[in-house]
């Protein structure tokens, strides 16, 4: 579990009395560098299960390391090799669309 802080911005327009229309983007910092679980170093393959029957990996041992997409002769799994840049925090960005319907009107009642 992690805290984020959130920064962002948005606007809402009104379409009509019964219709919304609005946008928002939003930032969130988190505290942690493992929201993706990549950070500082490869544990190594073989905290991973073993090999399937057929001699394929598994998919943990496959997604620990997946630098073979890259380079398919790269060795996977490789103990202590770098995973990520651990000195920046992870931090993630949305922007939404939305559009909304007013039930009832509601207005303001007049001075007396």
């Amino acid at each position: 579990m992690a805290f984020c802080f959130p920064l962002g911005a948005g606007v809402k327009y009104n379409i009509n009395d019964r219709m919304n229309l609005s946008f928002e983007i939003s930032q969130r910092f988190t505290t942690t560098d493992y929201l993706d679980d990549v950070s500082t170093t490869y544990i190594g393959a073989n905290n991973f299960l073993p090999d399937l029957p057929n001699g394929e990996h598994t998919t943990a041992y496959k997604l620990q390391d997946r630098s073979y997409e890259l380079d398919p002769n790269n060795v996977l799994g490789v103990q202590g090799r770098q995973r990520g840049f651990s000195k920046q925090r992870d931090q993630y960005i949305f922007a939404e669309i939305g559009l909304s319907f007013n039930i009832s009107s509601y207005r303001c009642p007049g001075v007396n």
